[in-house]
């Protein structure tokens, strides 16, 4: 019968399995300080009876020798419920020299052993640490949960975004129908065929002749003047560059004589492939707007578009004219708003900045300015905005509208505001990512230092000299790794190391470590690669580890110092290439290098193999290493 023994405020579990009473009480009375809450169970059943209602145990300690289904395959029963997979489990056994036994355990999925009689000091350390080991792996997989939570989230907002984009992106494309009633005409330009399809207005606005059912663009170009064909190409081509519209003035000599001024506009229109296959849009023969008729049409138009726009004077910048949009964002009466210069709502621009601004304008220098500033409201809050300002000349004066001079400014206004709350939203997003990342590899790092702490703590109880040779192996290639994760919790990129420090820090660890081998080893480091990623980090810094832990221990007998080169390089600019070289005494004679058996040689051929590259071995005045494999 499972029984509850004590309880504690941070409630951490140690399930007890033991056929012997006096065994569960005396692990109990040797734990009993550490503030553990225990469960007993004295049979295997008993404790898959209790696992199958709790599974909230930080650590089962649990003994080999029990009757009817002893602790290895009750290990193998509990790690076949994904719910307890990541429960630690330590066997505790009296065959305390049984190396199969410990294999038995290990592949049952066991993490470690306490032989019997207990070690009381050992038993508490061993279950702290892996106490602490379960819990921070139980943290690290909560941080990744928020952070696939965090991607979701952002993914939902792109998509919220690109759906208002696309709302957006219809409803110009209604307004660019709906403005065929003031000399507005529609084409459509297929880029593959080179051949443009335009509306009758379109014939009438560039003089093409009437009996061309489709035409090309340098049809369309030809009365356009020469100094504006360069801006309609330059437009054209970064609208197929970045796929947003473009819109642009131009001037046509028709064959009265006379100058036109054209509007026009245009989209792309891409593919499945993401390639740009037509480019849609309106032309408007905007000559007249000096006449009363066509400015009240024009300024009809204006009223409805979706994007801010205001007209005022040349002379003095008082406002003549904002549309429906602008007056609802800046909460202003239109006559509160023809008491005011456009200087006037900017934050940034005066008008002796304005002047300055708008003077290329003026001189004919250009065509449009872009400015960026912020707009103040009625109520003196401010959004930012992307300005775009157009000199137009109106002629003579009609007496019909007297406020309007002969030249007047257009202004279409961009409200920059989602724009800007997006790019904070995405900046403080990428910044959450990165302190996550640096947390998994800080977590990592301390996870391989803890595996580290472990071995070494076995090598303490050990005094069988090749086996602690074995742990030390294993100790530095674990370091190895751990160095890597501690660089990129350090890196400013997260996505690559600086591998010639990466190379420096771990020749010296391991010379510092095999000291007693030899009393002074150089070690040269050349290489013109810069930084390489975690993928190839990993296997190179094992590689790395392999070759200098073997070059010191055997390279370097009866001497009293020696050197090591190492050089990684870039080589015909898709490759790269690691030489090892030191100055001992050379591989045997008669050694096959193909055939050797050793743990750490097996282990570079399985990382060269990996990395997808070749080695070459040479045995001239010491031994060189050369392995070569392809940028990723």
């Amino acid at each position: 019968m499972a029984l509850q023994l004590k309880t504690h405020i941070d409630q951490t579990k140690i399930l007890l399995v033991d056929d012997k009473r006096e065994s569960l009480i005396a692990i109990e009375a040797i734990l009993e300080d550490e503030g553990y809450t225990f469960i007993r169970a004295q049979s295997a059943k008993e404790a898959l009876k209790i696992l199958l209602k709790e599974q909230d145990f930080s650590l089962i300690l649990m003994d080999v020798n029990m009757p009817e289904i002893n602790g290895f395959e009750t290990a193998e029963l509990i790690y076949k419920r994904e719910k307890l997979i990541d429960i630690p489990i330590i066997f505790i056994t009296a065959y305390d020299s049984d190396e199969e036994n410990f294999f038995t355990g290990y592949k049952s999925g066991g993490i470690d052993y306490v032989c019997k009689p207990i070690n009381p000091e050992l038993l508490k350390i061993k279950v702290k640490i892996f106490i602490e080991l379960f819990r921070k792996n139980r943290l690290l997989q909560q941080r990744e949960k928020e952070l696939r939570n965090s991607n979701n989230a952002l993914e939902a907002q792109i998509k919220d975004r690109l759906e208002i984009e696309n709302e957006l992106r219809l409803r110009n494309m209604q307004l660019s129908d709906a403005q065929k009633l003031a000399h507005i005409g529609s084409w459509e330009w297929d880029i593959l065929s080179d051949t443009i399809t335009g509306s009758d207005e379109i014939y009438n606005i560039f003089e093409i002749q009437r009996n061309l059912k489709k035409f090309k663009l340098e049809d369309l170009l030809r009365g356009i003047l020469p100094t504006d064909i360069s801006n309609i190409r330059s437009a054209i081509a970064q609208s197929i560059t970045n796929g947003k519209p473009f819109n642009l003035f131009s001037q046509i000599l028709s064959e009265t004589g006379q100058i036109k001024y054209i509007n026009t506009r245009g989209q792309t229109i891409k593919n499945e492939y993401n390639e740009v296959i037509k480019i849609y849009g309106t032309s408007q023969d905007i000559t007249e707007i000096n006449k009363t008729k066509e400015q009240l049409r024009i300024l009809n138009l204006l009223e409805k578009m979706l994007n801010e726009v205001y007209i005022f004077n040349e002379n003095d910048f008082k406002l003549i004219f904002a549309n429906e949009e602008s007056l609802r964002n800046i909460n202003y009466q239109p006559d509160e708003l023809k008491n005011l210069t456009f200087p006037e709502i900017l934050t940034e621009a005066d008008e002796k900045i304005m002047r300055e601004k708008t003077a290329s304008l003026i001189s004919g220098e250009k065509d449009k300015i872009i400015l960026f500033d912020n707009i103040k409201r009625n109520d003196n809050s401010c959004y930012p905005v992307e300005i775009h300002i157009q000199l137009i000349d109106l002629g003579e004066k009609e007496d019909t509208v007297q406020e309007f001079s002969e030249k007047v400014f257009l202004a279409v206004v961009l409200d920059l505001t989602e724009r800007k709350r997006t790019e904070h939203q995405l900046i403080a997003s990428l910044k959450e990512k990165e302190i996550l990342l640096k947390e998994i590899h800080h977590r990592v790092k301390n996870n391989l230092q803890i595996i580290s702490s472990l071995l070494n703590l076995q090598k303490s109880t050990d005094q069988d000299n090749e086996v602690n040779t074995i742990i030390n192996d294993c100790i530095a290639r674990v370091r190895s790794m751990s160095m890597l994760h501690e660089k990129l919790y350090h890196s400013d990129t997260l996505g690559s190391i600086n591998f010639i420090s990466y190379i420096a820090e771990l020749g010296q660890y391991l010379i510092s470590t095999y000291k007693g081998l030899n009393t002074n080893i150089d070690l040269e480091i050349n290489s013109s690669a810069g930084d390489v990623n975690m993928d190839m980090g990993i296997p190179l810094g094992l590689i790395l580890n392999e070759l200098i832990s073997n070059s010191i221990k055997h390279a370097f007998r009866d001497r009293q110092e020696g050197i090591i080169n190492i050089d990684f390089d870039v080589i015909d600019s898709d490759q790269f290439c690691l030489r090892f070289k030191d100055d001992g005494v050379g591989l045997p004679q008669n050694l096959d290098i193909n055939n050797v058996q050793s743990l750490g040689m097996l282990l570079v051929k399985s990382l060269v193999s990996q990395l997808g590259g070749n080695m070459n071995i040479h045995s001239n005045s010491g031994t060189e290493y050369e392995i070569k494999f392809a940028k990723k």
